[in-house]
């Protein structure tokens, strides 16, 4: 059986020189193991796609942490807000 799993990041602090660059909060790193070791703890993937700003590969790390484990982990620029964005004005044929 085929299983997808998406996460989110944890909370991420507001303040940085870039929204790539935002890191998680303290509150959002404990945000992360606690669900990871309610939900993931221990578990293998065979596919990770993390997206490449640093709160989200922060958050595959803690998780990582938690004995998750994955045979392929990529990163992927089309899981970012901006591409997100991009995408859902394609669809509504909205120019940006």
């Amino acid at each position: 059986m085929l299983e997808l799993f998406i996460i989110r990041h944890g909370e991420a602090g507001a303040h940085a020189t870039s929204d790539e660059a935002r890191e998680l909060t303290h509150r959002g790193q404990q945000e992360v193991i606690k669900n990871a070791q309610a939900h993931l703890a221990n578990r293998h993937f065979d596919y990770v796609f993390v997206s490449p700003y640093k709160r989200a590969q922060q958050t595959w790390q803690l998780i990582q942490a938690q004995g998750v484990t994955s045979t392929h982990i990529n990163d992927a620029d089309w899981v970012t807000p901006v591409s997100y964005t991009h995408l859902r004005a394609h669809e509504t044929g909205r120019n940006l």
